[in-house]
């Protein structure tokens, strides 16, 4: 929770219910205020300029934001493909070593493989990502022990290598999963929303009409935009997540590992 912003750690229905309200009060206090403005005759004939001014920064923020979360859900995508692929490579290498370290090796590689599945398919787990991350430190500790002994063998210097990287995309997969829009942005983008259906609501105002097909319509559009970035935000959460197919079919091929390391699934 540390990692979380304030609004990361509203549940999504909980979010899509603030979000309509927010936005149904900024229409209906901008159609009272229109309303008072005809009635003592305040209505300036810049009135549908300035609105569609409103709205074009409200649309151009709106497409800035959700281009945020469509990149850090395409990085997380990309993540997992080439993380599965790493930990294949380690796998396979690791069949050089010494029978009881490559015993082990793979073992910690099943184990790992599991609990990322059981994560992907369990996102409230207590599971903590921080525990299964020593699973990789685990394995270069075996490693190390074959290479200190066979300096002159270039396989463990191979394997090495591939642990290097199946590292280096775990620390890129944690980062990406705690890189969220900054909640300053959120701010900004809930306020234009207010704003610019409080600006539809003084237009309608002002013209004393209004169109509840028209304007629910509109509400319901501009709600499901932001939920939709949201859920885009959210790597355990919400409909929108990564594929996992690529670690389900590295787990069909090397199996369910036969022991546990992490202490909250012995």
């Amino acid at each position: 929770m540390d990692h979380m912003s304030l609004i990361d750690q509203i549940p999504l229905w909980l979010l899509c219910t603030l979000t309509i309200l927010i936005i149904v009060i900024g229409f209906e206090g901008g159609f009272q205020l229109g309303t008072r403005a005809r009635n003592k005759e305040q209505c300036p004939d810049s009135i549908g300029s300035m609105v569609q001014a409103t709205l074009a920064m409200l649309a151009f923020l709106l497409a800035f934001t959700f281009g945020l979360a469509a990149e850090r859900f395409n990085d997380r995508r990309t993540l997992v493909i080439e993380e599965a692929n790493a930990y294949r490579t380690t796998y396979l290498r690791s069949e050089f070593l010494p029978e009881a370290t490559q015993k082990a090796v793979q073992d910690l590689v099943r184990e790992y493989v599991d609990v990322r599945l059981m994560l992907a398919h369990n996102p409230m787990s207590s599971i903590d990502v921080s525990e299964l991350d020593t699973i990789p430190t685990l394995i270069w500790a075996k490693v190390m022990e074959v290479g200190k002994s066979n300096l002159d063998s270039d396989l463990p210097a191979l394997l090495v290598d591939s642990l290097n990287q199946t590292m280096s995309l775990q620390a890129e997969r944690t980062a990406a999963e705690y890189t969220r829009i900054p909640e300053i942005v959120w701010m900004t983008l809930y306020l234009m929303s207010f704003l610019g259906m409080a600006a539809i609501g003084y237009q309608c105002g002002v013209v004393r009409t209004r169109s509840y097909t028209i304007t629910g319509s509109l509400i319901i559009s501009l709600s499901i935009v932001i939920l939709m970035v949201a859920d885009l935000d959210r790597p355990r959460e919400g409909f929108l997540q990564t594929n996992e197919t690529p670690f389900i079919d590295l787990a069909n091929r090397i199996g369910k590992p036969a022991t546990r390391h992490l202490s909250s699934l012995q």
